[in-house]
């Protein structure tokens, strides 16, 4: 079964950020590409990430600007796994309506 988070972010060390696993109770380090890093510093305290965890690692499904509701997913997405991205996406929210408001915390 797939568990997707909401998870508020920062940068550190230039381009690293930490997503932590619900499944495992551990923190996984992501490297960022310039773009992401670039809409991360925009986003500034307001930055999240949008995960999904199964097997293995969580995985980066999109980054998300909760102040003004911008997104940014990745290239290494096809055209037709962004529309997908977008969906669940939309879909989460609508489910869980305070994830809008209220992020998982790095402990």
């Amino acid at each position: 079964m797939n568990l997707y988070t909401m998870q508020k972010i920062s940068i550190r060390d230039d381009n690293v950020i930490d997503i932590r696993s619900e499944y495992i109770k551990t923190s996984y380090a992501f490297n960022l590409s310039y773009n992401a890093v670039r809409f991360v510093e925009k986003a500034d305290n307001q930055a999240g990430a949008f995960t999904i965890e199964g097997k293995g690692a969580p995985k980066i499904l999109l980054l998300y600007n909760s102040m003004t509701g911008e997104l940014f997913i990745p290239d290494s997405y096809s055209e037709e796994e962004r529309l997908q991205i977008r969906k669940r996406f939309i879909q989460f929210l609508l489910n869980k309506t305070e994830s809008k408001y209220e992020f998982l915390e790095m402990e």
